[in-house]
């Protein structure tokens, strides 16, 4: 467990002369006349208040800490009237004592204190801010569990889960977690959000890791907070690897405006946001950690329902090495994370043996789906379905090439499925008999495309675990398709959109 201390040492003090109040040398006579403020006799001799700041000891990186001013005074006898502090990181405060949240490395913070009279007085202390006793580890983990909607106690549990692992210094497990005022009273129903690193307890009910930062209420559907989640955990938990995982709903590439439940991911019920692939939050997300480490996200993890498809995979193929997630739904507990013990006991593993591990602990609830995708073939993936987009373009019939992809091959989100897999859709095009009787003429060519797209999402796919049944054609990826209805606009808001000529023969297929 790590503990903050603040050593009681002998306070730092720095008087500083009020520039408005002229020399100690100037004769009392010399002052001016009339209505300035040095004439009143009550202030010609005050003194400036001395501003103290007590030195603090140990500061962790993430930690809050209180720095104490109480020893700031006025010789006059006078009360003090203000407390001011600034500190180099653009922190702000007010008061004798406030806290403060530091990053890792040395920080300035600045005191001014004022007298009823507007005489202040400036001090300031220099402090080195630690990573809280961890070394440069193998692997961080972050998840960001956004437990702000009826998946509340499922966060709890897997944050139960996680403590039966534990961190260890070679991985940290560092974990955010927003809760619900609504939903559970677990654990004392403490609401907000908090930050731990994951530390080892012998209870399945009660978090016993140390709260890190107790943020209070924040909009776990924005990006800014999940990017200042994980750029705090980057820089105080540094790491030769970090994955990230994204805890709750989800519903896919889109999130259109509307009513909670549309396609994207992290719902806040509190505020009803959530993020967006479509819209480029999720890619925001990912590039800013991508920026904070220096590099690719080795691994990105979707803890939630349906975010397994071609569209998102294409979006982060340039910001994430290795991407974990289900095309079909998730059971409300998600990841089994007690299964984070392999990452433990072998922390040389690279991202997609990390991603496997995950995937196959996940792989024993019935009907399940979870695959990895190597994103450096994304764009062979993406130049093959091109390819298959433009035979389909040359048919006689785009919507009946569509039935044909998409009817009969394996679909998710119920009946009314717009997102079919992706292999499956080949398969059923390379099925095609080009020497049939009334055969379209592009059929030989849509199955020459439809054989190399194959095997192209055969050299993305790390692994791909699928429990039979309703999702026994389920391989990977899925891929937007809907055979029935209009077009969802939202599509074509993503930046994948520009990138496939899929969009084109969608829109053609429509229009007939």
């Amino acid at each position: 467990m790590l503990l903050l201390s603040l050593l009681a040492c002998e306070p730092n003090t720095i008087k500083l002369k009020d520039p408005g109040t002229g020399t100690d040398d100037s004769p009392a006579d010399s002052a001016p006349t009339g209505d300035s403020a040095d004439s009143d006799p009550g202030t010609a001799d005050a003194r400036e208040p001395v501003a103290v700041i007590a030195t603090p000891g140990s500061v962790l990186a993430g930690v809050p800490v209180t720095l104490d001013g109480s020893g700031s005074y006025d010789p006059d006898g006078d009360t003090l009237a203000a407390y001011d502090w600034a500190c180099a990181d653009g922190q702000v405060g007010a008061g004798p004592t406030p806290s403060f949240t530091f990053d890792a490395g040395l920080q300035t913070c600045t005191l001014v204190v004022a007298d009823s009279t507007g005489l202040t007085g400036t001090t300031s202390v220099d402090f080195a801010v630690d990573t809280g006793g961890t070394t440069h580890a193998k692997w961080t983990v972050l998840v960001f569990m956004n437990g702000d909607n009826n998946l509340e106690e499922w966060a709890l549990g897997d944050m139960n889960e996680l403590e039966q692992v534990g961190s260890s210094d070679d991985v940290n497990f560092i974990v955010q977690i927003d809760r619900s005022p609504d939903y559970s009273r677990a654990d004392g129903d403490w609401t907000g959000s908090r930050r731990y690193r994951v530390e080892a307890d012998g209870s399945t009910r009660l978090i016993g890791s140390t709260v890190l930062d107790d943020l209070g209420a924040v909009d776990a559907g924005d990006p800014d907070t999940i990017i200042d989640f994980a750029t705090w955990g980057v820089r105080s938990y540094p790491a030769d690897h970090y994955a990230l995982i994204l805890w709750d709903h989800g519903w896919g590439w889109s999130a259109a405006p509307g009513p909670a439940l549309q396609k994207g991911i992290s719902w806040d019920e509190s505020t009803n946001s959530d993020i967006s692939p479509a819209k480029g939050e999720l890619l925001e997300i990912v590039d800013a950690v991508d920026t904070e480490i220096g590099g690719k996200l080795d691994v990105l993890g979707m803890d939630a329902c349906i975010m397994a498809n071609w569209e998102i995979a294409q979006q982060l193929r340039g910001s994430v090495n290795v991407y974990l997630a289900s095309q079909d739904y998730e059971g409300s507990d998600g990841y089994d994370y007690t299964g984070m013990s392999d990452l433990v006991e072998d922390p040389s593993m690279d991202a997609g043996s990390l991603a496997a591990s995950v995937a196959l602990a996940y792989h024993e609830i019935p009907d399940s789906t979870m695959s990895a995708v190597d994103l450096s073939q994304m764009d062979a993936v993406t130049a093959a379905l091109n390819d298959v987009a433009d035979a389909l373009l040359e048919s006689a019939d785009p919507a009946g090439m569509l039935a044909a992809a998409a009817e009969e091959a394996q679909g998710f989100d119920g009946s009314s499925s717009t997102d079919h897999d992706m292999a499956d859709m080949m398969d059923h095009l390379a099925g095609l008999d080009p020497a049939s009787e009334g055969a379209d003429p592009a059929t030989a060519d849509i199955v020459a495309a439809a054989l190399v797209a194959r095997a192209a999402l055969d050299s993305a796919i790390v692994v791909n675990y699928n429990l039979g049944g309703a999702v026994k054609h389920a391989n990977g990826l899925s891929l937007y398709s809907p055979v029935q209805g209009r077009l969802d606009a939202t599509w074509f808001d993503g930046s994948w959109a520009s990138e496939t000529s899929w969009g084109t023969f969608l829109t053609a297929a429509k229009a007939h």
